[in-house]
C-alpha cells in the first residue's frame, strides 16, 4: 500500500508540472540542415508533391533569382538561374496556379530604383522575361504573391512613395491585366505585407516599426500587426498580434492557413537574445495562441560555446501534402545558407491572446494598444485539483508514516 501512494504521489507530480511546463508536451520540430547557400527563401509545393524553393543568391557578385526542387525535401536539383540581370534581383514569391502556371514576383533594381516584377513559367526551367509591376519613384519592395479560392492572383508589395512605407495591393484573374494599386495601410511604417483567404475576408499580415529611430537600443523594434477586408479593397480595423520586450523585435513573418482552417504564423524575435524561429496559430484570426519557439540556436549556441547571435530571419511556411508543415529560412548558423524545418504543431488555446481590432482615429493608437489575454478557466481548475490531490496524498502518506 506504501509503494502504491509514492507512485499515486510521482503520478500526481509530473501531471501537475506538465500541466504548468509547456516544455513537457512540446510539439516536435526537426531540423533538416542548409539545403542551400543564398537568402530570401520562397517554399512551395505543387499537386504532385514537389517541393519548389526560389531564392536569391550572390553568384561572381551578381545578385540573381535561383529555383530549385525536390521530392523529399533532402536531395535538391541543381539550380536554375531565373533572373540574369546586371542588378540586382532578390527576395522573391513564389506560387503554382491551378493552371499549372508557376508565378515569381521579386525585387529588382533594373530600372534604377527599387521595383516589384514579375516572370511566368509553365515547368519551372523556362521563364518569361519580367514585366515592371510597379513604376512610382519611391522603392517598392518585399512582395508577396498568393492565389484566392477563385483562382485571382493576389500581389502585396511595401512601397516607400509616400513619407512612410505602406502595404499595396494589386490582384489579376488572368496574370496579364491587373488592377490599380490600392494601399491597404495608411499610416505608419509598415512593412513585409502578406495575404491569406479567409471564410468570409481576407487576412493582411504586416509588421510595423514601433522603435524610435533615434534611440540606438529601440531602432529596430517592430511588431506584427494584423487587418482584414471582405473585398481586398477596404481595410478600416487593424489589431496588434506581438508584444514583445522593449529593445527587441518580431520580425520575417509567413503566413498560411491549413487545409483544417487554422492560421499559422512564423516570424523570428530576439526577445530571448539570440534570433530564433516562433510560431502562433488560430482559428479565427482573433484569439491567437502563445508564441512556441521550434528553433533551437540558442541551444547551438551553447554547444560551440559561442556568445555570437546567428541571425535567423526571412522564412517561407507551408503545409505539406501529408499535413505536417515546413519552414525554409535563412539562418548564419554553421556557416550560414537556406536551412529546413518540418514538424506539426498543435493549435493549443489554453493561454491564447485575444487581438483587438480598432479603426478610425483610434489607429494612429495601435503601438500603445495593452496586451490582451484570456485565461483559461478550465486549466486553471485542473491545475487546482491536482494540487489539493497532492496535498490530501502528502498528507495521508505522512499519516501512515506516523
Amino acid at each position: 500500500m506504501e509503494k502504491n501512494r509514492q507512485w499515486i504521489l510521482l503520478g500526481l507530480t509530473v501531471a501537475l508540472l506538465a500541466l504548468f511546463n509547456p516544455a513537457i508536451a512540446a510539439n516536435e520540430w526537426v531540423e533538416k540542415g542548409a539545403v542551400v547557400s543564398g537568402g530570401g527563401p520562397a517554399l512551395i509545393q505543387d499537386e504532385e508533391g514537389i517541393y519548389w524553393m526560389a531564392y536569391d543568391n550572390m553568384v561572381e557578385n551578381n545578385r540573381d533569382i535561383y529555383l530549385i526542387h525536390s521530392t523529399d525535401l533532402k536531395s535538391w536539383s541543381e539550380p536554375i538561374r531565373i533572373t540574369k540581370h546586371v542588378e540586382t534581383d532578390f527576395h522573391p514569391s513564389l506560387v503554382h496556379a491551378g493552371n499549372g502556371r508557376f508565378y515569381l514576383a521579386f525585387t529588382s533594381q533594373r530600372s534604377g530604383n527599387y521595383d516589384i516584377y514579375l516572370a511566368e513559367s509553365d515547368d519551372g526551367a523556362l521563364w518569361s522575361e519580367p514585366i515592371r509591376m510597379t513604376e512610382a519613384e519611391g522603392s517598392d519592395w518585399y512582395s508577396f504573391i498568393t492565389i484566392d479560392s477563385k483562382g485571382r492572383l493576389i500581389l502585396s508589395y511595401t512601397s516607400s512613395r509616400e513619407v512612410d512605407p505602406g502595404a499595396y495591393i494589386r490582384t489579376s484573374d488572368d496574370g496579364e491585366r491587373w488592377s490599380e494599386e490600392i494601399r491597404a495601410t495608411d499610416t505608419k511604417k509598415d512593412i513585409y505585407p502578406m495575404i491569406v483567404e479567409g471564410d468570409d475576408r481576407y487576412w493582411l499580415l504586416f509588421v510595423r516599426h514601433t522603435g524610435d529611430y533615434s534611440i540606438r537600443t529601440r531602432a529596430n523594434e517592430h511588431e506584427l500587426f494584423l487587418t482584414y477586408s471582405p473585398d481586398l479593397l477596404e481595410w478600416k480595423k487593424f489589431g496588434r498580434l506581438t508584444f514583445t520586450k522593449t529593445g527587441k523585435f518580431s520580425l520575417y513573418p509567413s503566413f498560411i492557413r491549413d487545409t483544417e482552417g487554422t492560421y499559422w504564423i512564423s516570424y523570428t524575435s530576439n526577445e530571448l537574445g539570440n534570433e530564433e524561429i516562433y510560431i502562433i496559430g488560430s482559428k479565427d484570426g482573433t484569439l491567437w495562441s502563445k508564441a512556441e519557439r521550434i528553433s533551437r540556436n540558442m541551444e547551438y549556441r551553447e554547444r560551440i560555446n559561442s556568445t555570437v547571435n546567428f541571425k535567423c530571419d526571412q522564412k517561407s511556411l507551408i503545409q505539406e501534402k501529408g499535413g505536417g508543415m515546413v519552414i525554409a529560412y535563412n539562418c548564419a548558423r554553421e556557416g550560414g545558407g537556406i536551412f529546413i524545418l518540418s514538424g506539426r504543431s498543435e493549435l493549443d488555446l489554453s493561454n491564447a491572446r485575444k487581438v483587438d481590432f480598432i479603426g478610425g482615429s483610434q489607429i494612429d493608437d495601435l503601438d500603445a494598444l495593452k496586451q490582451s489575454s484570456s485565461i483559461d478557466g478550465e486549466k486553471v481548475i485542473i491545475g487546482v485539483v491536482l494540487f489539493i490531490a497532492l496535498v490530501v496524498t502528502a498528507m495521508a502518506l505522512k499519516r501512515k508514516k506516523e
